[in-house]
């Protein structure tokens, strides 16, 4: 291995050491009460070596959600590849937007900021753009599956794919956000009351033979 190649594998290795105690310090006391000199402290790293990897606590969040919309893609894409039926994919695809959240949980408020001025306007036009490449790569996989379906015929032709995908991921954070926090709601389970949601919203997009 090469000196540059070890220094870069170094660096991502350091990198990924900041997002976790970044993590762990955002479940603790939230974005807005994070600061650089306090997650410098919680890595043992001077606040220069921090501002060397991170230009401002908005980037380490960026960086974040940048985590969490790539895992939500890639596991869009595994479900749909791993899916005999155009269907089964979105039920796939539903069971692992259940899995990354619950996975998530910890920082939901903070994924709430996604596409929120704040955030966009405290980011580099890079991560910006990372960021918002990812978002679309999820929805995009959504829209994929929805389009095999109508082209396969099981779908209605007039279905608009990308509609489907905004009322599925709409519907999902809403629900697992409600039970979170009405205690009336404790009985039920997430990710069968999801489930249930997507199934209706593939009812009604289903064309009957």
């Amino acid at each position: 291995m090469g000196t540059q190649e070890r220094r870069e594998r170094e660096r991502e290795q350091r990198c990924e050491l900041i997002l976790q105690k970044a993590r762990a310090l955002i479940g603790r006391k939230r974005f807005q009460q994070m600061t650089m000199d306090r997650l410098a402290k919680e890595c043992e790293l001077s606040k220069g070596a921090l501002y060397f990897y991170f230009k401002g606590k908005y980037e380490v969040l960026g960086a974040l959600l940048l985590q969490y919309t790539s895992d939500l893609a890639t596991s869009f894409a595994t479900a749909r590849q791993q899916a005999s039926r155009p269907q089964e994919g979105l039920v796939l695809i539903g069971i692992a937007y259940n899995r990354i959240y619950e996975a998530w949980a910890d920082m939901m408020p903070e994924i709430r900021m996604l596409g929120s001025i704040e955030l966009y306007s405290n980011l580099s036009e890079e991560s910006a753009r990372a960021l918002k490449d990812a978002q679309t790569d999820s929805f995009r996989e959504v829209e994929a599956c929805v389009q095999s379906g109508i082209d396969s015929g099981e779908y209605h032709a007039n279905t608009n794919p990308l509609m489907v995908a905004v009322i599925l991921a709409g519907a999902s954070m809403g629900i697992t956000e409600f039970i979170k926090r009405n205690p009336y709601l404790a009985s039920l389970d997430s990710q069968a009351t999801i489930e249930q949601a997507w199934s209706w919203v593939m009812a009604s997009i289903e064309r009957r033979h």
